[in-house]
């Protein structure tokens, strides 16, 4: 089977062959494809299943059919250490796996769940869905809520990331994301996650954390969009018009100072802008990269300081 794919994507130029068997091989002790990547005897487990979209994914890339910039792309260890899969989901797997090698042609003896095994919270969840006495979404809300109990934000994240792939379409999911990110000073994740919602959904206030969020991060260009946005669909009366003209002076000064980076004076006067906003976090990004550059600026250390007061 393997020999008639590879022939056809040497016949037929539009195809495109991704060898995954060879990559599983190359990840094997031995080259013998085994537990190390297998669930049982069939299925990929979270490893297998990674290598093959780093398969496909780096066959796409040299055949050119997509391109992306270093700074955005993913690494596969990244991809290893962020997958959106709980610890239930895992639990699960493990034990329906362990419920699965109980039949031919296996020959273990099964798991019972005792006191000693069944102790946490994520193993009664694991456990129950795996035994089909709970479903997904309500194994996924007792976990959700049993993490924010807890204070586990970053877990509760997770969570809830699981349920952004389950239902791509459902905003909501997106928003609480994105707030758990922003509660967790990501603001990256939290841009992403609250840009996706406003596809879906877009309101003010969606708008108005995506362009105090773009502030922080120094991207009025970015912000400007949604400030916009918010400017004509304005329900709370905020008075935006001055904030929409002092980002666009931040983006001329920025215009400028890719013209003449040595002026140092260009760096003081968009932080003294920021400053009229209150943004701190704007303030402390143009002081480090002055700071990158060699171009300590003391008139940007003083404005960070008064908004601290």
């Amino acid at each position: 089977m393997n020999d008639i794919i590879a022939r056809l994507c040497v016949k037929y130029p539009g195809t495109h062959l991704v060898d995954t068997k060879l990559i599983f091989e190359n990840w094997s002790a031995d080259h013998l494809i085994g537990d190390s990547l297998i669930l049982e005897h069939v299925h990929p487990n979270l490893t297998g299943y990674a290598l093959i979209s780093e398969a496909f994914y780096d066959a796409m890339k040299k055949e050119r059919l997509l391109t992306i910039s270093k700074e955005k792309e993913m690494s596969f260890q990244q991809l290893l250490n962020e997958m959106p899969v709980t610890k239930v989901d895992s639990l699960s797997g493990a034990y329906r796996v362990s419920n699965l090698r109980k039949s031919w042609p296996f020959n273990e003896i099964l798991q019972q769940p005792d006191s000693t095994k069944i102790q946490t919270e994520e193993e009664k969840l694991g456990w129950d869905l795996a035994s089909k006495k709970l479903g997904w979404d309500s194994a996924m809300d007792s976990l959700y809520n049993y993490y924010i109990r807890l204070g586990l934000l970053q877990q509760a994240k997770k969570v809830v990331e699981a349920l952004v792939l389950e239902y791509p379409a459902e905003a909501d999911y997106y928003e609480r994301v994105a707030m758990l990110s922003g509660k967790l000073n990501d603001s990256e994740d939290a841009i992403f996650y609250f840009g996706k919602s406003f596809e879906l959904s877009p309101s003010f206030d969606k708008a108005r954390m995506l362009f105090v969020l773009y502030f922080k991060l120094d991207r009025p260009a970015d912000a400007l969009p949604y400030l916009d946005y918010a400017i004509n669909n304005n329900v709370s009366g905020m008075k935006l018009a001055p904030v929409k003209y002092i980002a666009q002076e931040i983006i001329q000064l920025q215009k400028n100072y890719l013209k003449d980076s040595s002026n140092i004076s260009i760096l003081s006067q968009i932080a003294e802008q920021y400053f009229k906003m209150g943004n701190q976090d704007g303030c402390i990004k143009i002081y480090q990269y002055g700071f990158k550059k060699g171009q300590q600026n003391k008139d940007v250390l003083a404005l960070i300081s008064e908004i601290k007061k």
